[in-house]
């Protein structure tokens, strides 16, 4: 116990001595009277250096060399700003030009291709392109496409074999088979029959949906062919 004594004097004169004493205890093995333990000096302690890592990662404003790898937070963001000075820097009004150049040949572009569907031959997109559907169509080129196609451009074949079987008189012989086909125009096909050499064959007729052939022999197979122009 440590104690003092303290002297008073009081409103009447009289002298009072007190005696003031502290009980002294161990505070560095007597958690009760610690004002920190040793598990949260230890707290504090990590929290403490979690604090001067973060701030080392954070850095001072003036930090330079940041890039994508390296550098502190400050550092990246000077980078960054000086990068971006650099690219401003750089807008001219040459470049501005540039833009304006783009946006006049895009409105260009979107008046030539405007839905217009009266044909011209020098006109927007939409007109060169009914022009060129009208001469297909009824116009000069539509007009020759026609004209090829009316001098014997194919429009079918069909093809197969056939067996003489019946006793019928024919054209080419008194055996004679029928076979039916599409429809096709007859004054527009022409008809191939082949056979053996020592076999007469032919057509007997066409119709618009049967070829009838004929031979001089029974039961003997031919082959036929019917192709049909526009």
């Amino acid at each position: 116990m440590v104690t003092k004594q303290i002297k008073h004097k009081q409103d009447d004169g009289q002298e009072v001595v007190l005696d003031i004493g502290a009980k002294a205890e161990n505070v560095e093995t007597d958690e009760e009277r610690q004002f920190v333990t040793a598990a949260e000096k230890a707290a504090l302690q990590s929290a403490s250096e979690g604090v001067q890592t973060l701030s080392g990662k954070v850095g001072a404003t003036g930090d330079t060399g940041g890039s994508a790898t390296a550098g502190t937070v400050f550092g990246k963001l000077n980078k960054l700003i000086a990068d971006l000075a650099t690219h401003m820097g750089r807008w001219t009004e040459a470049r501005a030009g540039y833009i304006d150049t783009i946006k006049t040949e895009v409105s260009e572009i979107k008046t030539s291709t405007d839905k217009n569907n009266t044909g011209s031959a020098s006109g927007t997109l939409s007109q060169k392109l009914s022009h060129i559907i009208g001469l297909l169509t009824d116009g000069e080129i539509g007009t020759k496409l026609d004209e090829v196609a009316a001098k014997g451009v194919v429009k079918s074949v069909q093809r197969g074999t056939a067996r003489t079987t019946t006793n019928t008189e024919g054209v080419c012989g008194e055996y004679a088979v029928s076979i039916p086909i599409a429809t096709v125009d007859p004054d527009r096909c022409i008809v191939i029959i082949l056979s053996g050499d020592e076999v007469a064959a032919g057509c007997d007729s066409l119709t618009a949906d049967t070829l009838t052939i004929s031979n001089n022999v029974a039961v003997y197979y031919m082959s036929w062919q019917v192709i049909e122009f526009y």
